[in-house]
């Protein structure tokens, strides 16, 4: 983490005051609370530019214009990035990066493959295996996923005595369907997901109404679940790899010597559940409390 110097502490705490909370400092009669808000975020912005930095202070100024009450998100969205789209998704690969940085992917990765469920048999690994990288890629980028997996896949391949250019199918089904998992997965949400969000522009384009996140996922989640089921049961009965070398895996070498949860980690995830939750509570909202 940046150490900051204590007159850098000083700035930041009166720029935040001032971009977050202008609007309630007295000023001249002639200006609006709206003006005065405006006014103080670019005194607060240019302190922090100045004797701070430019990186995450020119997020904190984009969202504090959007607290203003003529603006609102999509509009400064789109003065800032061009499209309110654009901005949803490079916060969406911020929330999942630190997901990936602080260890909390990984250790959810792991969890699943070897959880109880797991270790009753070969399909039960391989099903486990498909269900962490669907809920995985559905809150992360496909790539972020695929970079989490193929080291656990490829210590599990060489554990196992599989080599390269031999011609056995599993390690092949396995790699293959780390790719096709992933892309199920990432129809089922707009997370992280740049493609579904571009579905969800050309809708709004077309139509002029807006998809909600909550409605979506309702609809995209279930058939996502049944396709990624469907992609199973073709591994399973189509292409019939010989499974019985994951008799000898070793669970707990794939466990490794995870601690307890971090710090960091208990913020990461909390953060992510909490920022999903509000996304999906508009959309469902309507069906379970209307008045809300």
């Amino acid at each position: 983490m940046k150490k900051y110097k204590t007159y850098q502490i000083v700035v930041i705490i009166i720029g935040l005051f001032l971009c977050f909370f202008g609007r309630f400092i007295p000023v001249s009669s002639g200006l609006s609370a709206s003006g005065a808000q405006t006014l103080f975020i670019m005194v607060g912005g240019l302190l922090m530019w100045l004797l701070v930095g430019v990186d995450w202070t020119s997020l904190a100024v984009i969202l504090a214009l959007a607290l203003i009450p003529e603006l609102g998100m999509n509009k400064v969205a789109a003065g800032t990035l061009g499209n309110s789209t654009v901005f949803y998704l490079l916060l969406c690969f911020m929330l999942a990066k630190s997901l990936q940085a602080t260890g909390v992917a990984h250790r959810l990765a792991v969890w699943f493959l070897t959880g109880s469920f797991s270790r009753k048999g070969a399909w039960c690994t391989i099903a486990m295996i498909f269900v962490s990288i669907f809920v995985l890629s559905s809150g992360l980028s496909s790539s972020s996923t695929i970079m989490i997996f193929l080291p656990i896949l490829y210590e599990i391949f060489e554990s196992l005595g599989y080599e390269k250019g031999k011609g056995d199918i599993f390690p092949a089904v396995m790699i293959a369907s780390l790719a096709i998992i992933c892309q199920i997965a990432q129809a089922t949400t707009p997370i992280s997901h740049a493609m579904t969000l571009i579905g969800f522009s050309s809708y709004n384009s077309y139509t002029g109404n807006n998809l909600e996140f909550g409605q979506y996922v309702m609809v995209a989640m279930p058939v996502g679940i049944l396709t990624a089921i469907g992609w199973f049961l073709v591994c399973r009965y189509v292409w019939r790899p010989d499974v019985s070398r994951l008799s000898r895996l070793d669970y707990d070498a794939i466990k490794g010597n995870e601690g307890p949860f971090s710090k960091q980690e208990k913020i990461a995830a909390t953060v992510y559940l909490i920022v999903v939750v509000l996304w999906l509570a508009p959309g469902i909202s309507k069906y379970l409390c209307p008045p809300a």
